[in-house]
């Protein structure tokens, strides 16, 4: 198990935050993590596709490209 902090000023100094505050804490670990992707179905997170070259996906379509990806 890995744990990332994320601290307030993780989430209050993101380059291209989200249009809903209380969304930015994902961000934010995404960032500190370095995440190869994000998935989830919150419109607000979706519409940032990508963000800073992250992919923000869709559960149904993160599951898609990775068995395509995996055969």
């Amino acid at each position: 198990m890995h744990f990332f902090p994320v601290t307030p000023e993780d989430e209050t100094g993101l380059r291209l935050p989200c249009r809903d505050d209380k969304d930015n804490k994902f961000l934010a670990l995404a960032q500190v993590c370095q995440v190869d992707v994000l998935v989830g179905s919150d419109e607000d997170l979706l519409v940032l596709h990508p963000w800073r070259t992250v992919p923000v996906l869709r559960p149904t379509d993160f599951l898609s490209q990775t068995v395509v990806e995996g055969t």
